[in-house]
């Protein structure tokens, strides 16, 4: 058995490990963030404009699970030879990384649009001038949000690339292979994606973390202390949910741009080492896995109200 053929054994079995390791936490994701969605859908006290943008992001998610699952089948189909040829994999390959691309932008822009809402609630409490409490206003924004993430990322379908020392691996061409046109259309979307929101939610949720430390606390009004106490509480909880998400976001785009501004040949020799294969792969997927999870997990934790909720779905399924 010569050098090559043993290189390409070690990287089926890397490959195997880090997608059959990472597909469970998928599955897992795709349940909680489908759980969240309904429970805010068929609860009205979470009606409110943040947890229905909320429940887009988590839509968004599932789409981004969906497509990195048959990704990873496809990857192991198409790295064992059980019948996927390359033609039918890079077709996979650039409808996933579609997929990742606008379900990124999606919940980006839900996330800005949160802190928008956030922003203008608390600027008035008891009287939120906030334009999202409007149902036609938000399900125009949220169409919007939709639109702008697929239209953004189609480019990102004829711009990605196989890895030429690697069947089963695809990747982003390198930005200056790829047509001008289609390569500022990707990087507007990498600006829509996380600069923008970035800067947008930063400067927002300082404004509101200065008019909650302003707020009076009127112990003596019932309604408007507990109005200001939910306020306050979920405004703190979507900040936790936006800087991790962006957090997220920002390693997995400096990545995207490093890779697109790096010589193929150093990528594909890189690629050739096992070890570095399965580390990649792992470390990409589990940042991934924790972008996608991380929504259903915090508002479980950090919401008694959606706990109750969740239990009560546990309960009603046991006693169906």
């Amino acid at each position: 058995m010569d050098k090559n053929t043993c290189e390409s054994k070690r990287n089926q079995t890397s490959i195997f490990i880090a997608y059959a390791s990472t597909i469970p936490v998928y599955l897992f994701g795709i349940i909680i963030n489908m759980i969240l969605v309904y429970v805010i859908y068929t609860n009205k006290k979470f009606h409110t404009p943040s947890y229905i943008l909320s429940a887009n992001a988590s839509i968004s998610d599932i789409m981004l699970m969906i497509s990195t699952i048959v990704l990873n089948i496809s990857s192991v189909i198409r790295n064992y030879n059980f019948g996927l040829d390359n033609s039918s994999f890079f077709t996979v390959c650039k409808i996933t990384t579609f997929g990742y691309s606008s379900s990124y932008t999606i919940s980006a822009l839900s996330f800005m649009t949160i802190s928008i809402d956030r922003y203008l609630t608390l600027r008035d409490p008891r009287n939120s001038k906030s334009p999202f409490i409007k149902p036609i206003v938000l399900k125009l924004t949220m169409v919007l949000i939709c639109i702008v993430g697929i239209c953004l990322s189609i480019p990102v379908i004829f711009i990605t690339k196989r890895v030429t020392c690697e069947d089963s691996v695809c990747s982003i061409q390198l930005f200056r292979d790829a047509d001008p046109t289609l390569l500022a259309f990707h990087i507007l979307n990498i600006i829509i994606t996380y600069p923008i929101p970035l800067f947008t939610v930063s400067i927002l949720y300082y404004c509101v973390n200065k008019k909650i430390k302003s707020l009076p606390t009127p112990f003596n009004d019932n309604i408007n202390r507990n109005m200001n106490h939910r306020h306050i509480h979920a405004t703190k909880m979507m900040i936790i949910a936006s800087i991790l998400f962006l957090t997220n976001t920002s390693i997995l785009y400096i990545l995207s741009v490093f890779q697109g501004l790096n010589n193929s040949e150093n990528f594909s020799a890189v690629l050739r080492d096992p070890t570095v294969v399965m580390t990649i792969l792992i470390f990409t997927a589990l940042l991934t896995a924790c972008e996608a999870i991380q929504n259903p997990i915090l508002f479980y934790s950090y919401n008694k109200t959606l706990r109750n909720a969740v239990h009560a779905i546990k309960l009603c399924s046991l006693e169906s």
